[in-house]
């Protein structure tokens, strides 16, 4: 499926303001950007927004959404998601904790990644998975082998007894299996401490 979607005040790369321009969209990808006035071609669906703005949509990258727990009315992945939207985020990136089960093995991921599809999603989701002190090097390389973009630990007291800090000795251990990760597969992950 391909589609056009164009506007008068386009906001293009690093272009410091909005010009009119057409966004070619193929599969969900963005794959050329063009005039205004380009010809979008046989059975491509045009967006036409006029003088409204079009622009990149944001990925937040530190949510806590609080699913699955009993307080899902108010923080779940329904409402967290549906907020996001309203502000101009496109992707929101869940923290691995303050909910249950913190996500720091695959199985506790898939619990959370499992609820977020069985929840009514308004935007895109990405996972973090965490780092704790007791952790097995096979649940950080499985979290990433699992999908997560990247890892978030404490040096400090989070406040959470499932989620104790790390010692500089825990990160350096972390960072070897990230590494390895890298080495196997290619693929660079985010670590936030």
């Amino acid at each position: 499926m391909e589609k056009v979607v164009r506007g008068k005040r386009v906001v293009v790369g690093k272009e410091p303001t909005p010009r009119p321009a057409s966004v070619r969209v193929r599969d969900g990808k963005i794959v050329a950007i063009e005039a205004y006035d380009a010809p979008p071609g046989d059975e491509v669906a045009v967006l036409d927004f006029g003088e409204d703005l079009v622009m990149p949509g944001l990925v937040d990258s530190h949510v806590h959404v609080n699913d699955p727990i009993q307080n899902t009315p108010w923080e779940g992945f329904d409402s967290a998601t549906a907020s996001a939207v309203w502000g101009g985020v496109t992707t929101v990136v869940d923290m691995p904790l303050n909910s249950d089960p913190v996500t720091t093995t695959v199985a506790r991921l898939n619990t959370k990644m499992d609820t977020a599809r069985a929840r009514k999603l308004h935007c895109d989701v990405a996972f973090l998975g965490g780092i704790t002190p007791d952790q097995a090097e096979d649940d950080i390389e499985g979290l990433c082998d699992a999908g997560v973009v990247g890892f978030k630990s404490f040096l400090i007291d989070s406040g959470l007894a499932a989620f104790q800090p790390v010692s500089e000795e825990g990160v350096r251990r972390a960072m070897g299996v990230l590494r390895k990760v890298r080495e196997r597969t290619g693929r660079e992950t985010v670590y936030m401490f």
